[in-house]
């Protein structure tokens, strides 16, 4: 059988339905609207690798159009250095941009 497995960092992006210990991404970006408090387990520091669904989703398409190349591989799937952020400055950015 030809398989290939991602390996996928925290993906956001539309009809995320932002529940607590799912979809953080959402679950803040809700709660910041609502003006409900957020809570952080451990100091913030903690630093996600943020992917968007829709690269995700090409990634997927990829591998099948490529499945002879990519089987039996497995990818960590991510959105890269320039997409990581802590939880603080995920919070910072999300204050800035309500303003």
């Amino acid at each position: 059988m030809k398989t290939v497995v991602l390996r996928q960092s925290c993906i956001y992006g539309p009809h995320q339905m932002g529940i607590e210990d799912q979809g953080w991404v959402a679950w803040f970006m809700i709660a910041s609207l609502f003006g409900k408090p957020v809570q952080i387990y451990g100091n913030g520091k903690q630093v996600r690798d943020l992917l968007f669904v829709d690269d995700l989703v090409e990634a997927y398409m990829q591998c099948t159009l490529k499945m002879e190349t990519v089987s039996g591989q497995a990818f960590n799937l991510g959105g890269g250095p320039t997409n990581t952020l802590s939880l603080l400055e995920f919070l910072e950015l999300l204050k800035t941009e309500m303003e």
